[in-house]
């Protein structure tokens, strides 16, 4: 019977792990090490030479890294005419008590184009050489092209050069790159054979050399062992506490004569990174026994053994559930410091954020337990916030339908004591809107105070500063959000509004032929017949500038609008009567103690102004114009907005 090489490759599956070929050709060579009777396995050597691209340079001068083969150096026995001849045979049981399936070198044609391999084997006290090609499309009838060995002074070794990484594999996400990483990884597949001391020195090598021994003296700090026993079959359990690792996940390993071979993320470590003496860590459980080494699947990445409890128990009286059940159980109990520590970092973490963000406190006071489960102590803040805001959300919107479900209750079947749990939630939830909104607040005055200082350049900010932050420019209420303006900042009573304008000329939304553009004008009080029971208008003025003019511009602006109609973007017109109240504010930075401002004053006096108890602030009511004005300076204006934030702050505990 002749076995088809194509077909026996096409058909088999090596998963995602692309360096799986390497690791069995580095298994092999262990095998071999350790079918060398002559030499002790301590004094066997591997080295896993990475070969990457032509080295010319590319792109910004870089050399061109692309890894494509490896070779594989080791001081076995070589390839004897045992060895040869198991390898010549598809499905040999040559190696089959070491856990051989006689397909090994199938899988290193899946990844790579082409195997050559020389070997220096003592064949009855004579050295000889072999060499072996090994490829799809250059094997004639499925035999495999190697003459004759010849005799040799050489000593006893094989290289195995694996060559032509195909493309496929070198774009896989595990493809990684840098000699450390395949070192670790390579480490991580044969960590079993580092337990059991029974290994030899083995070297990765680049552009720099990673020894596995030392990396291993350093790994097995964190390794503890114990054995296990599932409905009366034994297993070897390994701890492995890793402070770096290439998958960056927790994990369960079945092995399978020493070989790493399904890989199983761990439930209840899904979104933790450990700690061990404050530096990240990450756990690993090989788990190993004969029961495993018996039901391995051939392609060696899996194992026949069920899932579940579906099939012939007796056959398998362990299923993978119910060993990894009990593993998880040895495992929670190996881990509990680290997992203390962890959950530690990651409460300190969340309260901390939470202190910052204190709008976002009622989720981690309900929620901080459902949260804790959803980071890890590395999470960054984008996360933790997302996930606040989830749960503030589902609070938000748990409670309105729980709100609802009260109101459409009988009154007189209602009690206190059912609505009162949800509406206490609900006023935390409510007060965490109003922190989120008191400290926007003390934001934007922050950024006012800083906008009437000098600048870098010794001079003041301009006008348009300090405007486009109470009301950006040339935009209307109709084409911004309500939250973009900062009208709060004079006169909470300006936040209601109809419709506002900001340096738009009064040509543009209404039927004046005006083409005066006021700072900011708001239209209010809407009645059912479309009429403006009040305006306001707002000016204001560059610190520290003169402007004699400022009370006239206003009595203009009133004259302009007076029984005008106000056009919306929505078709609809608000009106403007005789009898419609206004209010001007006339934002200045004057001193009466500054020459620069004495002639503003004098007319503020000239036309009747008062001047208010409480700051350097002028108001007058005009009865023809019926029209309140104020001159406020910007000190009153932040000092008053400063007074009534103060109030919120402390309330709030802020």
């Amino acid at each position: 019977m002749l076995a088809d090489i194509k077909g026996i490759v096409r058909n088999l599956n090596i998963g995602t792990e692309t360096y799986l070929p390497v690791f069995e050709a580095i298994v092999n060579s262990i095998q071999a090490i350790d079918e060398r009777n002559d030499l002790d396995i301590k004094n066997g050597e591997i080295k896993v030479l990475i070969n990457r691209g032509s080295n010319k340079k590319v792109n910004n001068n870089e050399k061109d890294d692309t890894i494509i083969g490896f070779e594989i150096h080791d001081n076995g026995c070589g390839f004897d005419e045992k060895n040869f001849s198991s390898f010549q045979h598809y499905g040999s049981t040559h190696k089959f008590e070491v856990g051989g399936k006689g397909v090994g070198r199938f899988v290193w044609l899946k990844a790579f184009k082409r195997v050559e391999i020389e070997s220096v084997f003592v064949d009855n006290n004579v050295k000889k050489k072999r060499y072996i090609e090994f490829t799809l499309d250059n094997n004639n009838n499925n035999k495999i092209k190697s003459p004759p060995p010849v005799e040799t002074t050489e000593e006893q070794k094989t290289v195995v050069k694996l060559m032509g990484l195909k493309r496929e594999f070198r774009d896989q996400e595990k493809a990684y790159k840098t000699t450390e990483k395949i070192a670790q990884r390579i480490l991580e597949h044969c960590l079993s054979y580092y337990v059991s001391d029974h290994y030899p020195k083995i070297l990765v090598e680049s552009e720099k050399t990673v020894n596995l021994n030392t990396e291993y003296n350093e790994l097995k700090k964190g390794i503890d062992i114990e054995t296990l026993e599932v409905n009366g079959v034994k297993f070897d359990l390994i701890h492995v506490i890793m402070r770096d690792t290439i998958q960056d996940v927790n994990k369960f390993l079945l092995c399978a004569h020493n070989r790493t071979t399904s890989v199983f993320k761990i439930d209840f470590l899904s979104n933790t990174s450990l700690f061990d003496n404050d530096k990240k860590c990450y756990y690993s459980a090989y788990i190993l026994g004969n029961y495993l080494d018996e039901n391995v699947s051939t392609d060696r990445i899996g194992f026949r053994i069920p899932d579940k409890r579906d099939l012939d128990v007796e056959s398998f009286p362990v299923t993978i559930d119910m060993l990894l059940s009990e593993v998880g159980k040895l495992s929670k109990t190996h881990l509990m410091k680290y997992m203390e520590k962890a959950e530690q970092i990651k409460r300190t973490k969340l309260d901390n954020f939470v202190s910052e963000n204190p709008f976002l406190r009622t989720a981690h006071k309900y929620y901080s337990n459902d949260i804790l489960s959803e980071i890890s102590p590395d999470s960054s803040e984008e996360k933790i916030n997302e996930l606040l805001y989830k749960y503030k959300g589902q609070a938000e919107h748990r409670n309105k339908k729980e709100v609802k479900k009260i109101l459409e209750k009988d009154p007189r079947s209602t009690l206190i004591h059912d609505t009162q749990e949800v509406f206490e939630q609900l006023n935390e939830l409510q007060k965490d809107n109003l922190v989120h909104y008191v400290i926007y607040r003390k934001q934007v005055l922050d950024l006012f105070k800083n906008k009437l200082k000098l600048n870098a350049m010794g001079e003041y900010n301009l006008e348009k500063d300090i405007h486009n932050i109470i009301f950006p420019q040339k935009t209307d209420s109709d084409s911004i959000d309500y939250d973009r303006h900062n009208l709060w900042l004079i006169d909470e009573a300006l936040t209601f509004y109809n419709y506002a304008a900001s340096d738009k000329a009064l040509n543009t939304f209404s039927d004046s032929e005006s083409k005066d553009r006021p700072d900011i004008i708001i239209f209010s009080e809407v009645n059912g017949d479309g009429i403006c029971e009040s305006v306001s208008i707002i000016e204001l003025k560059r610190p520290q500038t003169d402007d004699k003019k400022i009370i006239d511009q206003l009595y203009d602006y009133i004259e302009n609008i007076k029984n005008s109609k106000i056009k919306r973007q929505d078709g609809m017109f608000l009106k403007i009567r005789d009898f419609t109240k206004f209010f001007c504010y006339a934002l200045c930075d004057f001193d009466e103690n500054d020459e620069l401002n004495d002639e503003l004053i004098n007319q503020l006096n000239r036309q009747q102004f008062k001047r208010m108890r409480n700051g350097v602030c002028y108001y007058k009511y005009n009865e023809i114009y019926n029209a309140h004005i104020e001159v406020l300076s910007y000190d009153w204006v932040v000092r008053n907005a400063d007074q009534r934030l103060k109030i919120y702050l402390e309330k709030l505990g802020l």
